[in-house]
């Protein structure tokens, strides 16, 4: 494991951490004192307070929950319907051409749009959400899926199963689907950063999780209009999305440090 690996490695711990702990011991998020808005962080608000008196702590825990639950969600999604279509092109030769017809089309369309259009049909909940990012995101994947069957495929060992008759399905998950682990391990790992920052953009443009609920695209749009007086409450949100986004590609780092 490399340095940058390391890093990437103990970012992701911290922010599994909070997601986990933090709600445990952090107040509630929507409890609301306007008399203490905008509040500077100090012992009583380690990181300040919101323009509706909320902890910014509170919010950011709980928030890290909902948003690497819905990027968890969503890249598992993903990879099992990206690899399982993949596996059905490597193994049924006339689905081939069909399945990289719609490999093409998903991927000649923005991404970011096809996210955006889901968000306005179905409804803004953890699990709407996780889908919308997920029915843009499986291409990848299953490109990716697909080439590493095909080569294992064409593999020597493929080829011996198949002249002594193994079941097709023994074929698939012992010599196939293993060659593809490695390289689905490292996609999901930047497929995951990829839906935090899509879910981060729709609470930013207001088609997230329905107020009060926290989240960090959320509380940095909430912020905009107070960053002159508080700045701690646009810094926050954005660190939590750097951090966890950083520390996966630092993971799946293999450059030699």
């Amino acid at each position: 494991m490399t340095r940058l690996q390391v890093v990437g490695l103990l970012l992701s711990f911290a922010m599994l951490a909070l997601a986990v702990t933090g709600p445990v011991i952090a107040s509630s998020p929507n409890e609301q004192d306007l008399g203490s808005a905008l509040q500077a962080p100090s012992l009583d608000y380690l990181l300040g307070t919101d323009h509706l008196g909320r902890s910014v702590a509170a919010r950011l825990t709980y928030g890290s929950r909902t948003s690497l639950l819905i990027a968890g969600l969503s890249m598992m999604i993903a990879l099992a319907f990206g690899t399982s279509l993949a596996m059905a092109a490597a193994f049924v030769p006339r689905l081939r051409a069909p399945i990289r017809w719609l490999l093409d089309v998903f991927q000649a369309f923005p991404s970011f749009i096809g996210i955006l259009l889901l968000s306005g049909i179905f409804s803004p909940t953890p699990a709407a959400m996780a889908l919308n990012v997920a029915l843009v995101s499986w291409p990848e994947p299953c490109r990716v899926a697909l080439f590493a069957a095909e080569a294992a495929m064409r593999s020597t060992a493929v080829e011996a199963a198949t002249l002594v008759e193994l079941p097709r399905t023994t074929i698939a998950t012992k010599l196939v689907l293993r060659r593809l682990l490695h390289p689905l391990a490292a996609l999901g790992a930047m497929l995951f950063g990829q839906s935090i920052l899509s879910v981060a953009a729709l609470g930013f443009l207001g088609l997230g999780l329905n107020p009060p609920a926290p989240e960090w695209g959320t509380m940095i749009a909430e912020a905009l209009p107070y960053i002159a007086d508080a700045p701690h409450l646009l810094i926050a949100p954005s660190l939590a999305i750097v951090a966890s986004v950083s520390g996966l590609l630092l993971l799946v780092d293999r450059s030699k440090s």
